[in-house]
């Protein structure tokens, strides 16, 4: 074998390194003393793509231009910075932005806003076709920046602090939550929520603020704090938070969540604990007005009849009795929408129809949305759609299941529910950082599974 060591020029700075050469392939070895190698991680760490990365999370985990909209009156003062860190980090990283997911992802809103646009119907749409743009292309840039830069990160340390990073972010979003009887007071646009009587923190929708905070739970479990004391405080934080939102979507997600790592954390146990935890969750959700109602209707929690109604829907959700009740009337909207989409199958009835379902249901002063985003892109823009965002989203998950990607599956559980209740989910902020961090998580370990293979062996190499 014919190996020769040369010095690289910064070695003085790298501290003692080498590279090899081995038959006519180089190859880098690093034997970098303690102190050099802190500086290098605090280095790699405050790149100025590392700091826009995490300036992009910031912005939309904490849904800054919706805090300065509530608080200031001002709209989109936080996108110019979402959107030159985004074309920044587009720039940098455009070779690990592509993957079949993320190609699907925007073949989806491309195809969305071009069909959509070419179905439109004034008579459907209170809005003109140029209003969405902006929204969804913006979302695809964050996604696909996201995706580059968690794709990129070679090293185990490197994405497990940007992942540490995200999870904080989302963290400090569910506290936002119970900080919101303070928030409401400075807030000059009060959000519905507070009309309401349920909290939204940073968000002016409360079930946007309960999948924000469901997404800081599973990170927590997912990448636990190293002090136990804060790991169960901020977990018990998150999970007041959604449930201070009185989000039906966002507490039966999180009682799947908190099912699903039970099972993974007792899998050793699975044949003794499985059945019992099965039949006592059948009896919970069978009568969940039996067990839960005492509390509920306990006098010091002051809850309201629409409060205890929502708590007590939980129960029937899970269950699987999916109606006008349990889903606050989103039901009829889907049963319209559906109707008009087979009308017109394989086609759509355009751009906007679906976001303001006319001659469905009013609801101060404007038509209700069909709050399903499958729904949305079918009943707008054809078949096309919604079958490609199904695609990606099989796609990743059976990449997840084959590399076992824990964070992945509960993330795209979370998404799905996302896109099951709102029609406008991949114009949401948060869902677009979760979104393109999965599809970059998946990436990741793609190439990483591709280096890992041996390399095939050539005559005349060293044997």
């Amino acid at each position: 074998m014919n190996i020769r060591s040369e010095p690289l020029p910064d070695a003085e700075l790298r501290g003692r390194e080498m590279r090899l050469w081995v038959g006519n392939f180089p190859q880098r070895t690093s034997f970098v003393a303690v102190g050099g190698k802190n500086r290098l991680r605090r280095q790699a760490h405050l790149t100025t793509a590392g700091g826009a990365a995490r300036a992009l999370a910031v912005a939309c985990g904490l849904n800054l231009n919706g805090v300065a909209s509530m608080a200031f009156g001002v709209d989109q003062i936080v996108s110019i910075v979402m959107l030159l860190s985004s074309a920044y980090l587009m720039r940098k990283y455009w070779r690990f932005v592509w993957s079949l997911p993320m190609t699907l992802v925007v073949a989806t809103i491309v195809t969305y806003l071009m069909l959509g646009t070419l179905f439109y119907d004034f008579r459907l749409s209170i809005f003109e076709p140029e209003r969405f743009y902006q929204p969804y292309l913006c979302g695809v840039l964050i996604m696909a920046a996201v995706a580059g830069y968690t794709a990129s990160l070679a090293d185990e340390s490197s994405y497990r602090r940007w992942l540490v990073f995200v999870r904080n972010v989302f963290v400090l979003s569910s506290l936002s939550v119970w900080a919101s009887p303070l928030l409401y007071k400075y807030y000059v646009n009060l959000p519905d929520s507070a009309v309401e009587e349920r909290m939204s923190g940073f968000f002016g929708n409360p079930n946007e603020a309960a999948m924000a905070s469901l997404i800081a739970v599973t990170l927590l479990l997912v990448q636990p704090v190293r002090v136990f004391t804060i790991q169960v405080l901020l977990l018990c934080a998150g999970i007041g938070a959604i449930v201070l939102t009185f989000s039906k979507n966002g507490m039966s997600c999180l009682a799947v969540v908190l099912a699903l790592f039970a099972a993974r954390q007792l899998k050793g146990y699975t044949l003794l604990v499985v059945p019992i935890l099965a039949t006592l969750g059948l009896l919970i959700i069978q009568d969940a007005q039996g067990f839960i109602g005492p509390i509920i209707e306990n006098p010091v929690l002051e809850l309201n009849q629409e409060q205890k109604n929502r708590l007590f829907a939980i129960g029937n959700i899970l269950s699987g009795q999916i109606n006008e009740q349990t889903t606050t009337q989103r039901s009829v909207l889907w049963h319209v929408v559906i109707a008009r989409a087979w009308d017109v199958f394989p086609l759509g009835s355009g751009i906007g129809s679906a976001n303001n379902v006319i001659g469905g249901i009013i609801q101060k002063d404007q038509w209700l949305g069909v709050h399903n985003t499958f729904l949305m892109l079918w009943g707008e823009a054809g078949i096309l759609p919604p079958l490609l965002l199904i695609s990606a989203l099989v796609t990743l998950i059976l990449r997840s299941i084959r590399r076992r990607l824990i964070v992945v599956q509960v993330g795209l559980f979370i998404l799905v529910a996302d896109m099951m209740s709102y029609h406008g989910a991949l114009t949401l902020r948060y869902h677009n950082l979760l979104f393109g961090l999965l599809i970059g998580a998946t990436s990741l370990r793609v190439r990483r599974t591709r280096l890992e293979r041996p390399e095939p062996s050539h005559s005349g190499f060293a044997r």
